[in-house]
């Protein structure tokens, strides 16, 4: 009984995700590549009934399914795109609401009625959007925790592109030289276009023999009451884990990126897009370039050196993600406008100061944050990885809600 018992794991293929696996920490598995099996202890000493099966060594595929061309991969990163791109559109199309929203006192053909009907419908749609991107993205992290760390890494990918691409698309309706309004249905009309490409992709997704086969292997995956001989291969029946083991494995990952966006949001966008120029403070592009453009071109920068996992505690990863509190004060020290009375005036007097701090600011924010749901997916076993995923999802989630809440206290007081 004191011998770790052989379980056979078609979908171990390569050293390579083996190698991937420990770089995010997780090594738990003593993983023979030449017979393709894992060895896992018994849970409990001798006697015990029950085996331990991480999820990180057989999830993913193998043998008896591949991933064709990697096309579940990039169906994951295409719908990371989509699951954010909402969210996106509303918080960098800031030209176009400041245009519905001024002042109409001195202008007779402006209704002030209509402008709050406007706000209203926004306020709203908003609620609406952030509801359905919170289900949708619940959702995809639970269903990419079902394979390897990489379809989690691919969903973060995508995700921090949606950010990219409504960057991009908002300088482009820009560069038009059109009106507010028209710009703004460019902007809008682009982004419901490809929420409805992100619908048949995850049509598509779930038609896949790849997706399909993991799906059901990770719901049908159990355990067996009796001890196997020694060499033979295991029947799984399943015993999920209970929330107070779930939250226990993932505290630190979970406390890392809540706190990653929670700061993240406190200050993008709702400070940080109203820092103006100290050359040219009327200049049109200098937001939409140095806010927006540089947070979430760093942001995707980020996410893609996830595989390089410096910090090997969790403890440390949590620890790295408060202290990027110290970027409160740095971006006060810039020329946000308008600016009380009292406050202190800026310490930065470059407009380079703005991008760099960005960059940084998202760089940090997408690498703690991918490592952390990577993570956090990376210490489920694979019967409890759709739940393991979900958790994390949602206390990313909440870290964008309470970080919301803080950007309306930085706002009122500055």
């Amino acid at each position: 009984p004191e011998q770790p018992l052989p379980v056979n794991c078609d979908e171990v293929d390569d050293s390579e995700q083996l190698d991937s696996d420990e770089a995010i920490g997780n090594t738990d598995n003593n993983v023979d590549a030449s017979d393709n099996s894992v060895t896992t202890p018994l849970l409990n000493g001798a006697g015990s009934e029950s085996v331990h099966l991480y999820y990180s060594g057989c999830a993913g595929g193998g043998r008896g399914s591949q991933d064709s061309f990697n096309a579940a991969l990039f169906l994951f990163f295409f719908l990371g795109i989509g699951s954010l791109l909402p969210w996106n559109f509303f918080t960098t199309a800031k030209g176009y609401f400041n245009f519905k929203l001024r002042n109409v006192s001195a202008d007779s053909t402006e209704d002030g009625g209509d402008q709050t009907a406007f706000f209203w419908c926004t306020m709203a749609s908003v609620m609406a959007v952030n509801i359905g991107a919170a289900l949708v993205q619940g959702s995809l992290f639970g269903l990419a925790a079902m394979f390897t760390h990489k379809y989690v890494t691919a969903l973060m990918q995508g995700q921090a592109s949606g950010g990219v691409t409504a960057a991009l698309v908002y300088i482009a309706s820009l560069s038009l030289g059109s009106g507010a309004l028209s710009a703004g249905l460019v902007y809008f009309v682009s982004a419901t276009c490809v929420l409805l490409l992100c619908l048949l992709a995850y049509l598509a997704l779930r038609r896949l023999p790849f997706v399909r086969e993991q799906v059901n292997r990770s719901q049908s995956i159990s355990y067996d009451s009796s001890l196997p001989s020694a060499g033979s291969s295991l029947s799984l029946s399943g015993q999920p884990a209970t929330w107070r083991r779930a939250l226990s494995d993932l505290a630190w990952p979970a406390l890392s990126v809540f706190m990653v966006f929670a700061v993240s949001l406190s200050l993008y966008p709702a400070l940080l897009s109203s820092v103006s120029s100290v050359a040219r403070p009327d200049s049109l592009y200098f937001v939409p370039l140095a806010c927006f453009l540089a947070f979430n071109a760093a942001d995707l920068l980020g996410r893609c050196f996830v595989s390089f996992s410096l910090p090997s505690s969790n403890r440390l990863l949590a620890g790295l993600a408060l202290l990027r509190l110290v970027f409160v004060p740095l971006f006060l020290a810039c020329n946000y406008q308008p600016r009380r009375q009292w406050a202190i005036p800026p310490a930065f007097t470059s407009d380079a100061a703005l991008p760099i701090l960005v960059s940084l600011f998202g760089l940090s924010n997408g690498y703690l944050g991918a490592l952390s749901m990577t993570r956090g997916a990376a210490a489920a076993e694979i019967q409890n990885a759709e739940l393991y995923g979900a958790l994390m999802s949602f206390f990313l989630t909440l870290g964008l809600g309470t970080g919301s809440a803080a950007s309306f206290v930085f706002t009122t007081l500055l």
